[in-house]
């Protein structure tokens, strides 16, 4: 937020209208990302991917589901077996 507005008001003054030291703000933007940021970003690009290749079609329900299926959610019994061994595969014709 405060790179969106630090070209039309400058840091210092957005830093204080949000309550925040402008050495927080620069410590902050200097620290790497951290490991759950970077996780998250490859998700959401898997997330794209998959809307994008059902025609932009699949909506947050069907998208969790093949996430879930191709065994991209981390942590607890999903991440060591897959959600595929629970859940069917939505993008297959085959029932049961």
């Amino acid at each position: 937020m405060i790179n969106h507005l630090r070209d039309d008001f400058g840091v210092e003054p957005v830093c204080r209208e949000l309550d925040l030291s402008v050495s927080a703000f620069n410590a902050r933007r200097r620290r790497p990302k951290s490991v759950r940021r970077l996780r998250d970003e490859q998700l959401i690009e898997h997330i794209r991917r998959i809307h994008d290749t059902s025609g932009e079609t699949y909506g947050a329900r069907r998208i969790h589901l093949v996430v879930g299926y191709e065994g991209v959610l981390g942590g607890g019994a999903e991440g060591a077996v897959g959600l595929g061994a629970v859940y069917p595969d939505p993008l297959s014709d085959a029932v049961g």
